[in-house]
């Protein structure tokens, strides 16, 4: 039997073999796997190259060295410039005035473009203002229904005369002739201002037994200005005689600056006697172009020049015509402002301006009386100038008075 002690050693001893086997059991394992390792080369990874770093460069300050003050040089004189030679100014032209005629020399130089205007028993002047034979007169001097009218002139004898276009608000009338290679024109003046006192020459044709062979002058100053209706008139200080309606009226250099009035009366009153009434040129010239084609533009007829006067009992007028409709102007709408006018025989409507463009509406035909106009033809005027549409006066009654009618006119 084992004492205690010694059996205690002899565990302590073989826990130390089986220690120290374990340790060296363990080294050789190690040893074995170093070799494995050892016969295959390492793979190692390949590093990713880093940027490459560009150091900042250190800013050096450079230094500006002070600026060396350059002496300016001495300037070389130049010799002096030469002294432009002054041209002379050019004077504007001043415009060469025309010359101051005495009124027989005006009478002298006019002669040769007035003509004597005959139409019926009446007789008047006129001028020639166009190369084409177109002559300005009185439209007064000239009936609605004028048939035959004559123009007499020391170059061509007597020559009959067609009536072209008229504007009685302005108290003008454009009559043309066939022998216009004879005659003379005459130069209408644009300015409508006169001034007061500005002398003036009237120079026609007289009439009645007073009429002769030649021309006459009748002087006068202005002596008044007024507008009528969009129409200048001037008052003359001097009266005119039988025959001068229509002739040219002049200023001291032949310009014409009117023509010969008959409205005196109605213009200028009947206590104003011993003075003439002309119409000034410039209020004709802005319709002067739509006469040469043909305008018509009629004065109203007045209600006593129509109706009975007297005791008798007027007549009841009859019920009007109410006209509606498109209107149209050389091909084209016409423009709002443009007038219109009916004449149904010897009675002529007020005159009507379009509100709008291309139409009219409510256009009032209505003669004073049904006798004498029943089935005759209406007339219509756009601008003056005549349509091609026409219509019938009819008596009416009761029934709608509204007729629809189209019209269309041409200038010329």
């Amino acid at each position: 039997m084992i004492p205690e002690n010694g059996l205690a050693t002899k565990r302590l001893s073989l826990a130390r073999k089986i220690h120290m086997a374990a340790l060296i059991a363990l080294a050789v394992a190690l040893v074995l796997i170093g070799c494995d390792f050892a016969g295959a080369p390492t793979v190692r990874p390949t590093p990713t190259p880093r940027p490459t770093y560009t150091p900042i460069p250190t800013f050096t300050p450079t230094v500006t060295a002070t600026p060396t003050a350059t002496a300016t040089p001495t300037a070389t004189p130049r010799p002096p410039l030469p002294t432009a030679t002054a041209r002379p100014a050019t004077a504007t032209p001043t415009p060469t005035p025309l010359p101051i005629l005495d009124p027989e020399e005006l009478r002298v130089a006019a002669e040769k473009s007035i003509v004597r205007i005959n139409v019926g028993n009446s007789q008047g002047s006129g001028f020639v203002f166009d190369e084409n034979g177109y002559i300005l007169t009185s439209s007064d001097l000239i009936p609605h229904d004028a048939a035959n009218i004559s123009v007499t002139h020391p170059e061509i004898g007597v020559t009959f005369a067609v009536i072209v276009g008229r504007d009685e608000s302005k108290d003008a009338a454009v009559l043309r002739v066939s022998a216009p290679d004879m005659l003379s024109t005459l130069t209408p003046v644009m300015d409508s201002y006169v001034p007061v006192e500005e002398p003036t020459v009237a120079v026609g044709y007289l009439g009645g037994t007073l009429g002769g062979a030649g021309t006459v002058a009748a002087v006068g100053p202005v002596l008044s200005q007024r507008e009528v209706g969009g129409t200048v008139f001037l008052q003359i200080g001097t009266p005119y005689a039988a025959g001068l309606t229509g002739a040219p009226v002049m200023n001291l250099t032949g310009e014409v600056i009117g023509i010969v009035s008959s409205r005196n009366d109605e213009i200028l009153g009947p206590s104003q006697l011993g003075t003439g009434l002309i119409v000034s040129i410039a209020s004709i010239q802005s319709r002067l172009d739509d006469l040469r084609r043909g305008a018509h533009i009629y004065r109203p007829t007045p209600p006593e020049d129509l109706v009975p006067q007297g005791p008798e009992v007027p007549p009841v007028p009859p019920f009007p015509l109410i006209f509606t409709g498109k209107v149209t102007l050389n091909g084209q709408p016409a423009p709002a402002g443009a007038t219109l006018q009916a004449r149904l025989g010897r009675y002529i409507t007020n005159i009507a301006l379009l509100s709008e463009e291309g139409a009219y509406d409510h256009f009032t035909v209505q003669p004073p009386q049904e006798e004498g106009y029943v089935g005759e033809a209406i007339r219509f005027y756009v601008n003056g100038f005549l349509a091609r549409e026409t219509s019938v006066f009819e008596a009416r009654d009761g029934s709608s008075p509204l007729v629809i009618l189209d019209l269309t006119a041409a200038s010329g």
